[in-house]
């Protein structure tokens, strides 16, 4: 009980306190990053420059990469918070196709949630992999594009009744552009993720649908400052049901050559039209912390 109280405080104090904390965050960091000079002829490497979506390069041939994921789900009814984990390797077979492979970790504090088990506990849930190829780079064509595809197994996938496995596919085409060379750069990413779950013995189907754009702009050499729009759906099938608008910033830090951070939230927000939030099907806050090991 003392452990369930420690993480739903320590859930709330990082939910108020994240516009603040970023913003220091900025201010320290850039003052840093400043006093650099921009390097000569440098070129982004725009995949991880924005926050939740992603940039189109994906690296040079026989480039290796350790990259650990954290997405953290806070805000619905009751006690709720989920944290997921997905630590990878990735490695450039061809100039233009990477190839990954990942664990993936979960931890919930689920309690008094509508249509949720009462769960606390760390498990790891699954593996995953990931195919890109990129068509185009944004420094020598209008736009960047890649494919993405990334089939996962999960022996669990969120805390609820009677549900045991599921299998994804999520599909998603990657796109950015460069409005000034090392300065300001957009991307919009297009996902479609058919899932397969087992729940009571029986497989159901869905085809969840994200749609999202960023804008990252340079703060010195090392430091990409951003904020972006994501439009979820639960069902491709019918994209005007249950589904969720979000906004929020992203900071994108170089610490190394070869080591970088990246620290995105989105808050979901009231619909244009319907004045309301989808707080049955989506969470309140989403939280993303990104660590990433070039060689």
């Amino acid at each position: 009980m003392c452990e369930r109280w420690r993480f739903r405080e320590l859930s709330r104090v990082m939910v108020a306190k994240a516009p603040g904390l970023l913003a220091v965050g900025v201010a320290v960091v850039s003052s840093l990053a400043l006093a650099q000079e921009q390097q000569a002829g440098a070129t982004v490497d725009s995949e991880h420059i924005f926050g939740f979506t992603e940039g189109a390069d994906i690296g040079d041939k026989g480039e290796s990469e350790l990259e650990s994921i954290t997405i953290g789900r806070l805000g619905k009814q009751g006690d709720f918070a989920i944290l997921t984990n997905e630590t990878s390797y990735r490695y450039g077979v061809e100039q233009s196709f990477r190839a990954s492979v990942g664990i993936l970790t979960d931890y919930y504090s689920v309690h008094d949630t509508p249509g949720y088990l009462n769960r606390t506990g760390l498990r790891q849930s699954g593996v995953t992999s990931e195919f890109r190829w990129q068509f185009s780079e944004h420094d020598s064509a209008p736009i960047g594009l890649t494919l993405s595809l990334a089939p996962t197994w999960r022996s669990v996938n969120d805390p609820t009744p009677g549900q045991r496995q599921s299998f994804t596919l999520p599909v998603s085409l990657l796109a950015d552009h460069v409005f000034i060379r090392n300065q300001l750069y957009a991307a919009v990413n297009v996902t479609v993720a058919p899932t397969f779950s087992s729940v009571a013995g029986l497989w159901q189907s869905t085809q969840p649908l994200e749609l999202s754009a960023a804008l990252a702009g340079a703060l010195g050499d090392r430091i990409f400052l951003g904020g972006e729009v994501r439009w979820a759906a639960q069902n491709l099938t019918a994209p005007f049901g249950d589904r969720a608008f979000y906004i929020g910033p992203s900071l994108y830090v170089k610490l190394q050559e070869n080591l970088t951070v990246k620290a995105a939230w989105s808050a979901q927000v009231p619909e244009l039209f319907t004045g309301r939030m989808n707080l049955a099907n989506y969470e309140r806050h989403q939280l993303l912390l990104q660590v990433a090991y070039g060689f």
